[in-house]
């Protein structure tokens, strides 16, 4: 006989920060919304140099996660 297997199964939506495309202060900007428009998740890129001479510098991720969690409400 098969069982039926009955499994909650629940979906997440994530937001992805990325760092060498735009500065740590529109960052977090950019996570407080994504909080605001009911995102679940965020995640954050982390480079040491930018992938093309056009994207200039990318900021620590660590501060900006910092910056991040002071400005959300963070997980619930």
């Amino acid at each position: 006989m098969i069982r039926e297997r009955k499994e909650n199964h629940v979906v997440t939506v994530g937001y992805t920060l990325m760092c060498e495309q735009t500065g740590p202060k529109q960052l977090v900007d950019y996570a407080v919304r994504a909080e605001a428009a009911g995102f679940d998740q965020l995640v954050v890129s982390d480079h040491y140099y930018p992938w093309l001479d056009s994207q200039g510098h990318s900021p620590y991720a660590w501060s900006v996660l910092g910056a991040v969690a002071h400005a959300t409400r963070g997980p619930s």
